[in-house]
C-alpha cells in the first residue's frame, strides 16, 4: 500500500515525531513482534522524591518485562510510572514485550450522519491545531454534500495526502525539531508525518468531528522509525487515519501507537523531584522493534470488480476505469484503494492512485478514474497493458486494455459525458437558538434590536443565504453570503418599531424546508403615571392629616407608599383613590413634608414607578406645639432604636 522510497536514517528529536515512508508487505493483517527500550535519567549530586512517567509503552503490550512499578492509563493512552526515594547515580529504565499487531479496517455498525452535533473536548482549537475562518472554509469545501462522518473523514484525509507534500530528506531539519501549526502548513503545503496529522486534526475538529493525535512508530522488516498519525471519533470508536501513508479508516499492522494527545507533541519522559542542588537530565531512549513473524490478508470482505470501458484505445485517447465495490458484510466499511499501472503507456488525469473506499452495508460503491493514452507509439504494433487494483479486505482486481496508434480518439469531453457519479445527497439543516429582542417590550419610538444564532446543522455549504422577518406590514430580508458546514452564524439586526400593541414576529427561510420561528414583538402605551393631592395644606393643634391622592394612568397591581420622616404606610388601592391619615405624632410639628411612591405593572409584566413630594403645614398654640415636639421626639427614638434592634 505505502509507496517504495528510498528512506534515510536520520538522527531525531523526539521533541518532533518525524517519519519517512517506508515499504511494508502490503497485504499484512497480523504482524508479532517483540519491541524494547531503554533509556537513561543521568542524575548529578542526590535528588529525591523522585517520580518518572513514561509515554513509551505500546497498546496492548504482553509478557512485559521492566523496572517501571506501574502500568495504568491517563484521559490519553498509556503510562509506565516508576517511583523512587532518592538516586545519587544514573537511573537506567528498561521495558520489553510482545505485541500482536493488527490490520484494523473500519467495520462499524453505525455510522453517524455527517455534521454531527456534540460537544467534546477533542474539537477544541489548540496551540497548533488552530481552527480559523480559511482552515473552517476548506474543510467546508472538502466535505461539502458527504453524508456521513465517517466518509467525510475518509475526504479530509484523503485531500491531506494528496495535497501536502512530503518533506525530502535534505529539507528534514526544517520539520524535525518543532511541529508547524496547522496555519503554516496549509501555506508551505509540505511536511513530515506530524504536519500531515496535525492539519488532519484541524480540518476535522473544523466541522465538528473529535479527533486526536497518535505518536509511535512504524517499520519496516526489523527497523523501526518514529511516526504519527491520527484518529476521529466516530460515534462511540476511536478510528485510524494516516493521511501521509494515505490510509484511510485504518493503519496498517506496522504502525506501534505508544502515546495519544489532544495536540500534537511527544514527551517520552515526565519527571519530578526534589533536591537541593542536584540535576536530573533525560536521555532518550533507544527503541528496537524485532518481528518474529508476518501474517498475510485472507480476508475476502469485499468484492472487487474493475473494467475499462472499451478494450481498445488509440494514443493520445482518454478511457474511464469503472471500479465497483460490493460489501458483504451487514457494517460499513471503510477502506484504501492502491491503483498501479503502466506509467509509459497511461496517464492518470481524474483520480488519485491512492484513493479512499467507503461502501454501506450490504451496498455497491463505484468509483470512475480517467487515463490518457500515450503518445508517439509505432504504427503496426498494439500494446497491452493490466492495471491492478489492491484493496485491503479484498482480493486483488484488474483491468486490460490494448492501445493502438491507429484507431480513433475518445475526447476528455466525450468520457467525462459517460460518467455517471452518483450525485452528492444535500442535506440543508438549521438550528437557530438565543433568540432575544432588545428591549423587550417598548414604550418610546426607539428601534427594536433582534439577535439570534443559527448553526448550519446540514452537510451543503450555504452561499447567499436569505432570512426573512416579518411582523405587522413590515418584512425585513437579511443576507448572510456564507454559512459553512458546522458553523454558527450570529444575527444582530434593528428593527423598525411598529404601532402600538402586541405583534407575531416571524423568523423564516427557506431550504429543502419552509422553516419558521415565532416571537413576540411588543409597542406599548406608556401608562403615564401620576398621583394627584386633594384636600387642605393647612392642619391645627392636633388635628390628624387627612387627604385624598387620586392616581392617574392605566395599570394593574398598583402599590402606594406614603412616608414621612418617622412613619411609613403602604396601601395596595382596588381602585383610583386612597385616603391616608397620619396623626399629629407621625409627622413633624410644623413643616410637614410628604414623600410619595407610586408603583403598578402593566399586562405585559412590566413594572413603572413615579415619586412625588407633597409639602403641608400645622399650625399650634404654644402649649400644643409643645406636646406635639415632645410626642415626635419620643416616636423618633422610638423608631431608631427599633432599628437598630432589627439591623
Amino acid at each position: 500500500m505505502k509507496k517504495l522510497i528510498t528512506y534515510f536514517l536520520l538522527l531525531i528529536s523526539f521533541n518532533a515525531v518525524f517519519s519517512v515512508e517506508i515499504y511494508y508487505p502490503p497485504k499484512t493483517i497480523f504482524t508479532n513482534m517483540n519491541y524494547s527500550w531503554n533509556g537513561k535519567i543521568k542524575v548529578t549530586d542526590k535528588i529525591w522524591n523522585i517520580n518518572i512517567i513514561s509515554n513509551y509503552v505500546p497498546e496492548n503490550c504482553t509478557n512485559i518485562i521492566s523496572n517501571f512499578d506501574y502500568f495504568g492509563y491517563d484521559e490519553n493512552g498509556n503510562f509506565a510510572q516508576k517511583n523512587l526515594s532518592s538516586a545519587e547515580n544514573d537511573i537506567d529504565l528498561y521495558l520489553s514485550c510482545n505485541l500482536r499487531l493488527k490490520n484494523n479496517i473500519t467495520f462499524l455498525k453505525k455510522n453517524p450522519l455527517f455534521p454531527e452535533n456534540i460537544n467534546n473536548s477533542y474539537l477544541n482549537e489548540t496551540e497548533k491545531v488552530i481552527i480559523n475562518k480559511e482552515i473552517k472554509t476548506l474543510a467546508s469545501e472538502i466535505t461539502d454534500g458527504t453524508n456521513t462522518t465517517l466518509e467525510a473523514c475518509a475526504k479530509i484525509a484523503s485531500w491531506v495526502h494528496t495535497n501536502i507534500n512530503y518533506t525530502k530528506s535534505d529539507e528534514a531539519y526544517d520539520y524535525v525539531n518543532e511541529i508547524l501549526n496547522s496555519t503554516t502548513i496549509l501555506k508551505r503545503r509540505r511536511g513530515v508525518c506530524d504536519e500531515f496529522s496535525t492539519l488532519f486534526l484541524s480540518l476535522t475538529r473544523a466541522v465538528g468531528i473529535p479527533s486526536r493525535y497518535v505518536a509511535g512508530f512504524s517499520l519496516n522488516q526489523n527497523s523501526s522509525a518514529p511516526h504519527a498519525w491520527a484518529q476521529a471519533l466516530i460515534g462511540d470508536q476511536w478510528i485510524d487515519f494516516d493521511p501521509t501513508y494515505g490510509e484511510y479508516g485504518f493503519v496498517d499492522a506496522t504502525h506501534i501507537a505508544t502515546y495519544f494527545s489532544k495536540t500534537p507533541s511527544f514527551n517520552p519522559y515526565k519527571i519530578t523531584f526534589s533536591t537541593r542542588k542536584g540535576k536530573a537530565t533525560i536521555i532518550e531512549p533507544n527503541t528496537s522493534v524485532k518481528v518474529l513473524s508476518y501474517e498475510n490478508d485472507t480476508q475476502n470482505l469485499i468484492k472487487i470488480n474493475a473494467h475499462f470501458d472499451k478494450k481498445k484505445a488509440g494514443e493520445n485517447e482518454y478511457i474511464i476505469l469503472n471500479i465497483n465495490a460490493e460489501n458483504l458484510l451487514n457494517s460499513h466499511v471503510l477502506t484504501t484503494m492502491e491503483i498501479l499501472y503502466n506509467k509509459n503507456l497511461l496517464q492518470l488525469v481524474k483520480g488519485s492512485t491512492n484513493e479512499y473506499l467507503y461502501i454501506p452495508p450490504l451496498k455497491n460503491s463505484t468509483k470512475y478514474f480517467i487515463f490518457k493514452t500515450t503518445n508517439n507509439l509505432k504504427k503496426g504494433y498494439y500494446y497491452p497493458t493490466k492495471t491492478k487494483i489492491i484493496t485491503f479486505g479484498s482480493k486483488d482486481a484488474e483491468a486490460s486494455i490494448d492501445v493502438y496508434p491507429e484507431i480513433g480518439k475518445q475526447t476528455l469531453e466525450e468520457a467525462l459525458s459517460k460518467i455517471s457519479l452518483e450525485e452528492l445527497k444535500y442535506r440543508t439543516g438549521l438550528e437557530i437558538k438565543n433568540i432575544s429582542i432588545t428591549p423587550r417590550i417598548s414604550y418610546e419610538n426607539n428601534m427594536f434590536y433582534l439577535s439570534f444564532y443559527i448553526k448550519n446543522t446540514g452537510n451543503k455549504i450555504l452561499d447567499n443565504f436569505k432570512i426573512n422577518i416579518s411582523y405587522s406590514n413590515i418584512t425585513k430580508t437579511i443576507i448572510i453570503p456564507r454559512i459553512l458546514i458546522n458553523e454558527q452564524f450570529l444575527v444582530n439586526e434593528s428593527l423598525i418599531t411598529p404601532k402600538n400593541g402586541e405583534h407575531k414576529l416571524i423568523i423564516s427561510f427557506l431550504t429543502d424546508k419552509n422553516y419558521f420561528y415565532t416571537t413576540s414583538l411588543i409597542k406599548a402605551e406608556e401608562p403615564h403615571l401620576d398621583l394627584k393631592y386633594v384636600g387642605n395644606t393647612t392642619f391645627y393643634n392636633y388635628e390628624p392629616i387627612n387627604f385624598s391622592l387620586k392616581i392617574e394612568g392605566k395599570c394593574e397591581n398598583k402599590k402606594i407608599v406614603l412616608s414621612s420622616d418617622i412613619c411609613k404606610k403602604i396601601f395596595f388601592p382596588q381602585n383610583n383613590t386612597i385616603n391616608p391619615t397620619f396623626k399629629y405624632y407621625e409627622t413633624k410639628p410644623k413643616n410637614i413634608t410628604i414623600y410619595a411612591s407610586i408603583s403598578c405593572i402593566d399586562k405585559y409584566g412590566t413594572e413603572f414607578k413615579k415619586n412625588k413630594i407633597f409639602y403641608l403645614n400645622r399650625e399650634a398654640n404654644n402649649f400644643a406645639a409643645i406636646k406635639i415636639r415632645l410626642s415626635y421626639f419620643i416616636n423618633s427614638i422610638k423608631n431608631f432604636l427599633n432599628t437598630l434592634i432589627y439591623k
